[in-house]
């Protein structure tokens, strides 16, 4: 008999959770335009005025301070955050500047080329070798810039993807400014720290995707500060304020709603951070002098273990992980399929081993009796590495 695969890759995507594929299999959808004015059409919009008030009790921001707005995931969300800022820049005849972090998302990293070309400034702050902010230096940064007529936009990563490191993002509230904004990219927290649903409001935007935490996927959402007339990414019908006009996504922010209600449900952080550390500490155990798990004596979320194998490749060891039934992924894997040098690894002092970075992210519900099984499965790959 063929053992199923066991799926360890959830920073990459969530299969879909537990209410969402309840109702998807009753198929009662939809359909009508929430900006339509007949009874179905209004219905419609009621289920996302719902949805929208579900989300600002769960993670406990006021409407008052932020807006919601919906997209198809966080890769749309933070570019309509970092252009919309430079335009807001612009149109406040003031200079942009983007600060980030070198081991931030590619759809935060490439954004250079586009505000160099528009006159703005990008710099990387410096973070530590465990890919903390160092607070320090990204204040005496920003204060020589608050000193001129810019403005400030800071990206910061709450959760790596790759590592599960996490930052505290409290700092970040006393270099607050009427020049000075802060992006969250909080892709990687829900149901992956235990403080994931508790927002400081005074930060300006969060960004998350939907399909990380159990949605269906193409819909995300981002908060935005109400102090911020942000200008819109695209033009169209004037829907969601005019910031991301089309047709709302009615069954996907639906479906956001119900994921995120099973954390609510079901989710047990404690017993969580209890058998993440069960299942970690067997894998060094196993590993021996044949790999290294990183970043142990760094704050790391609930979910996610970043090691590397000595004398294999990422692609190679993927490809043996993968026989034995266990899906895990280098976190940097470029569209080829080769393996990619690591920058999380080259931060670390680890150049010649770039190539060896492996990432297993379990799920958010893991149980103590999934376990033995990942265990028995890793064991095979430790006798052939």
């Amino acid at each position: 008999m063929v053992s199923l695969p066991l799926y360890l890759d959830y920073n990459a995507t969530s299969p879909l959770s537990r209410s969402v594929k309840s109702e998807l299999l009753r198929g009662d959808f939809l359909f009508a335009n929430p900006a339509s004015q007949h009874q179905s059409g209004k219905h419609s919009r009621k289920i996302i005025n719902q949805a929208t008030q579900f989300i600002f009790e769960h993670f406990q921001l006021e409407t008052k301070s932020h807006r919601i707005i919906y997209q198809s995931g966080a890769t749309e969300g933070i570019n309509t955050v970092i252009k919309g800022m430079c335009e807001y820049a612009k149109l406040k005849q003031k200079k942009f500047v983007f600060l980030v972090s070198p081991l931030d998302h590619p759809c935060v990293l490439e954004a250079e080329d586009w505000l160099l070309l528009r006159g703005a400034e990008f710099y990387f702050y410096p973070i530590s070798e465990r890919g903390e902010v160092l607070w320090d230096e990204l204040s005496s940064l920003i204060k020589e810039k608050i000193s001129q007529d810019y403005i400030i936009l800071t990206n910061l990563t709450w959760v790596h993807n790759e590592t599960g490191v996490v930052i505290d993002l409290t700092p970040a509230v006393n270099l607050k400014h009427h020049q000075v904004f802060f992006h969250i990219d909080a892709v990687q927290t829900v149901g992956k720290i235990k403080n994931y649903a508790h927002l400081i409001p005074e930060l300006d935007f969060y960004s998350y995707s939907g399909h990380k935490f159990g949605s269906i996927k193409g819909v995300g959402f981002s908060f935005i500060s109400k102090k911020i007339d942000l200008p819109p990414l695209i033009w169209g019908g004037g829907q969601q304020g005019g910031l991301r006009p089309g047709t709302e996504n009615i069954l996907g922010i639906q479906s956001m709603q119900w994921a995120l209600n099973d954390f609510l449900v079901d989710w047990n952080p404690a017993e969580l951070s209890k058998n993440h550390d069960l299942l970690e500490k067997s894998l060094i155990e196993m590993m021996q002098n044949k790999g290294e798990v990183l970043f142990l004596e760094a704050p790391r979320n609930l979910n996610t273990t970043y090691f590397y194998l000595k004398t294999m490749a990422s692609d190679m060891a993927l490809a043996i992980f993968d026989l034995e039934g266990l899906e895990l992924s280098t976190g940097s894997a470029c569209a080829s399929g080769a393996a990619k040098k690591s920058a999380v690894m080259k931060k670390v002092g680890l150049e010649k081993l770039a190539r060896n970075g492996l990432r297993l992210s379990h799920s958010p519900f893991l149980k103590k009796e999934d376990i033995q099984e990942m265990i028995e499965r890793f064991k095979k790959v430790m006798d052939k590495v």
